[in-house]
């Protein structure tokens, strides 16, 4: 999927920093490095949630009753987003 490789892309980038990071404040002692690699750390777990949800996201589901994002198909009610919530 297209929309997921960037999902991964962020991931990938958010480890070379953390070790970047890491390196950097192993050699040096820096609090602000090590502040840094923290705030890394957390971006990549919030880049895994990301990547989480688009996978969601993506899945095709019979079950659902809610239009599929990628592909714009009814579900087997037949219920569309915009009828669910003009009913609420």
């Amino acid at each position: 999927m297209k929309i997921e490789r960037w999902g991964w892309y962020s991931v990938a980038v958010n480890i070379a920093l953390v070790a970047i990071n890491a390196g950097l404040a192993a050699a040096s002692g820096s609090l602000a490095v090590e502040a840094e690699m923290i705030h890394n750390l957390v971006a990549l777990l919030t880049a895994i949630g990301v990547l989480i949800g688009l996978r969601l996201l993506t899945r095709k589901s019979k079950s659902f009753p809610l239009r599929s994002v990628q592909t714009g198909e009814r579900g087997h009610r037949g219920a569309g987003r915009d009828d669910f919530f003009h009913r609420l």
